[in-house]
């Protein structure tokens, strides 16, 4: 049985436990989405990320399917990603192999640079690991984020807010690669810009180290939203667009796992809330002409199962503010 050293479970008394593969493998089963928050380019979050996946294919039958959804993927990714886990793999003609050479992560590298020139993150040499795994085990990859020039487009937007602001950000979700249908905008707005009190604070908290009481005054809650009154939409953003990706492939799949900033996902935070919200809609959408309100607001509040992993140093975890809170169900030491 093989000890896990970095992986820790967090308790109902926010205490730390050290587990092996075994208990990761038996915390996993049920879950059907399970979010990964990292502190990019980490050796250790790497090698607990390949390990979830590797208890994953362990459990898994032939008929499982699983996919991962990347953060370090932006959408115009997807059709490169495609060729790569294509690539090399068996024929599914035949019993023969693919005469197609294994794309190879340095081949990746050059063509995800070009496509997403901002994005920043080390396929060869870190997160090609991921796709090597995927690869192998028959697991899908999807592209999780907007590209950044979208997100920069975004910020544009509120910074120079006007009269016509609403019809351009419309124009923004709608184009290619977001492609969001419009006739759901007052969600897809809410969750963009709505205002998340307890989700600002911890934003806050993440790039600024100081904590804001839950009840604040009011003053003190205006001054986090109007400190981050670009970027924390763009957070927003981010999460939302992830949220959609995860819904639309939900039922495809027995076990979704996504991997993210910890900013993205901590606390159920960011994307787990938003992706909650989404199903949610979804439900009531498919429900409303054949169920009763009754029947409707039963569905609305059905939890999806999830677990939360997320990174800390040993330090951060001691005196996390937010850690009597359930700020994840398993936390990597770094």
């Amino acid at each position: 049985m093989k000890q896990l050293s970095k992986l820790f479970q967090v308790s109902s008394k926010k205490n730390l436990t050290c587990i092996s593969s075994e208990v990761l493998s038996k915390s996993i089963v049920g879950p059907k989405v399970l979010y990964f928050g990292e502190i990019h380019h980490n050796t250790d979050v790497l090698n607990c990320q390949l390990e979830l996946l590797h208890s994953l294919c362990e459990n898994k039958s032939k008929a499982t399917k699983i996919a991962v959804v990347m953060e370090m993927f932006n959408l115009n990714h997807q059709e490169l990603l495609n060729r790569y886990m294509q690539s090399g793999c068996d024929s599914k003609d035949d019993n023969s192999k693919s005469d197609k050479e294994p794309m190879s992560l340095e081949s990746f590298q050059k063509e995800y640079d070009i496509i997403g020139p901002k994005e920043g993150f080390k396929i060869a040499g870190h997160y090609g690991a991921i796709l090597q795994m995927c690869r192998k085990n028959g697991i899908d990859v999807l592209a999780g984020f907007p590209p950044r020039e979208t997100a920069s487009q975004l910020v544009s937007l509120i910074k120079s807010k006007d009269e016509s602001f609403t019809t351009q950000v419309h124009k923004l979700l709608k184009a290619t690669p977001l492609c969001l249908d419009l006739e759901q905008s007052s969600i897809y707005e809410s969750l963009i810009f709505g205002k998340d009190w307890n989700y600002c604070r911890y934003f806050y908290y993440l790039l600024t180290q100081e904590y804001l009481a839950e009840q604040a005054s009011e003053a003190t809650m205006q001054m986090a939203m109007d400190k981050f009154k670009t970027i924390f939409p763009a957070q927003c953003f981010k999460d939302t667009i992830m949220a959609k990706t995860i819904v639309a492939n939900y039922h495809k799949y027995d076990h979704i796992v996504v991997i993210a900033g910890k900013g993205h996902l901590d606390l159920g935070f960011g994307v787990p809330i938003r992706v909650q919200r989404l199903i949610t809609e979804q439900d009531i959408s498919t429900h409303k002409h054949t169920a009763s309100k009754d029947d409707i607001k039963s569905s609305s509040t059905q939890d999806i199962p999830t677990l939360i992993f997320t990174t800390a140093t040993a330090q951060e975890w001691e005196n996390h503010p937010f850690k009597t809170q359930t700020l994840a169900d398993f936390v990597v030491l770094i």
